[in-house]
């Protein structure tokens, strides 16, 4: 079931990409609102290692600020990773605003840039208490940075690697459960 789920999303948001130059006529200069990317994205606690080792997810992203080359500089994006495996399940769901700085000159439209950010993350972790029986259920809405890094191949597509410091849920059959990782994505800035 998740499986197709995520072959959806993975081809909702390509056929978003491909079919993007379509929502260009709504925007009056090179600037666009909306970003896509796709995200893959790998926890760092030991508390997943029963949980299949890629967290594949579509993001979205809203482009507040941007600069002299219509480069977002200003972003707030939103994601929704999840996975499951027999006795235990997690999901993270980001909303971070993020600052972004490019090292590039300014008639480049190639280059590195970094970011920081500061989010909000919704964190859940289920899994079954052999203790005491039945499901051991958390779930906390933490308070989290971002750091990113990454590199403009052209004017919109982009490539990425981000560490979330997402905080941790406490369980009742696991203890703390730390969300921390690291994501890699691939996408566009500019959806149109």
């Amino acid at each position: 079931m998740i499986s197709h789920f995520r072959a959806a999303a993975c081809a909702a948001v390509l056929i978003c990409i491909v079919s993007s130059n379509a929502l260009a006529q709504f925007e009056t200069s090179g600037r666009a609102r909306i970003g896509l990317r796709m995200m893959n994205y790998r926890p760092s606690s030991s508390a997943f290692s029963g949980l299949p080792g890629d967290w594949l997810c579509p993001a979205i992203d809203y482009n507040l600020k941007f600069d002299d080359k219509d480069r977002p500089t200003q972003i707030i994006s939103y994601a929704w990773f999840s996975q499951s495996a027999y006795s235990t399940s997690a999901k993270l769901q980001p909303l971070t605003f993020t600052i972004i700085h490019r090292s590039s000159k300014d008639d480049e439209t190639k280059g590195w840039y970094r970011g920081i950010g500061l989010g909000l993350y919704k964190c859940q972790y289920n899994t079954i208490d052999y203790v005491n029986g039945g499901w051991a259920n958390s779930s906390s809405t933490n308070i989290g940075v971002c750091l990113l890094g990454g590199y403009d191949f052209s004017e919109t597509w982009f490539a990425e690697v981000r560490y979330d410091m997402a905080g941790s849920v406490s369980n009742a059959a696991a203890g703390s459960v730390s969300f921390n990782g690291i994501s890699v994505s691939v996408g566009t800035h500019a959806a149109y």
